[in-house]
């Protein structure tokens, strides 16, 4: 039995510092393309991360799945 994946949904998320205190404060970018390429998806989130006041902290990308039975 082979099974398939095919991704159905992707976010990004950018991490930044939180001048104020301790911790993260999260951006968080959904309907990104599931078929994105990584490098793309961190020059754009570099981009976002530079129009802000705040240090980056981090940059995750999140794939959301289907698996089939073949």
């Amino acid at each position: 039995m082979a099974i398939t994946t095919i991704p159905v949904a992707c976010q990004m998320s950018i991490y930044v510092s939180n001048d104020q205190g301790t911790g993260r404060i999260l951006r968080r970018y959904q309907d990104v393309k599931p078929t994105s390429a990584d490098a793309d998806i961190f020059s754009v989130a570099s981009n976002l991360a530079q129009l802000q006041s705040r240090a980056l902290v981090s940059i995750q990308k999140s794939i959301t799945s289907e698996l089939i039975e073949n």
